[in-house]
């Protein structure tokens, strides 16, 4: 009779994850539309596309893990200061371990701010398109428990910094040629 209950009580555990797990999806794909882009979920993942111009407030995600944002979108626009065009983890620190994949598009922050600030500990994978910032950060991500950020054969235009690591790349830097990724 205790088993019983006990694997009642994991299935329903189960189901309540699976739950939370679509509404996380939904509110990514909510998060995304409210910002003038289109995304379209398939599974866990949730794919971007769109134009938007001039943009001058943040998409904040949080990704959960086991969960893909793919980037086909052209986003640009100016945000200031430590503002971002797209902000990874709007919820608690270090809470969305999934990944943002840029596959072709354009995160362009014209602005002083940085073009995609992670402070989660997910992946960031560039694998086409461009990330790129006039004076701010490309990618800059904070805290050591970053997962990875992963450059393949992509081009990543101004700086990027892992931080406390005091770990800061430049154009002219390996990191952001092709052929060596």
């Amino acid at each position: 009779m205790k088993s019983t209950n006990l694997i009642k009580i994991l299935v329903a555990m189960l189901l309540a994850a699976g739950i939370t797990m679509a509404q996380t999806v939904a509110a990514l794909q909510t998060a995304i539309t409210n910002h003038g882009l289109s995304a379209a979920v398939s599974g866990n993942i949730v794919t971007v596309t769109g134009t938007r111009e001039g943009a001058t407030d943040e998409l904040r995600l949080n990704i959960p893990g086991g969960v893909t944002v793919r980037w086909q979108a052209s986003l640009s626009g100016a945000t200031t200061g430590a503002s971002s065009l797209v902000y990874l983890n709007s919820g608690v620190l270090n809470s969305g371990v999934g990944t943002l994949e840029v596959t072709s598009g354009k995160i362009e922050q014209t602005g002083s701010g940085n073009a995609i600030s992670n402070y989660a500990s997910g992946t960031i994978n560039v694998s086409g398109g461009t990330v790129s910032a006039t004076t701010g950060r490309a990618i800059y991500t904070v805290f050591s428990f970053i997962s990875v950020i992963e450059l393949n054969n992509s081009w990543i235009d101004a700086a990027c910094s892992v931080e406390p690591c005091a770990s800061v790349c430049a154009p002219s830097a390996t990191c952001f040629e092709p052929s060596d990724t």
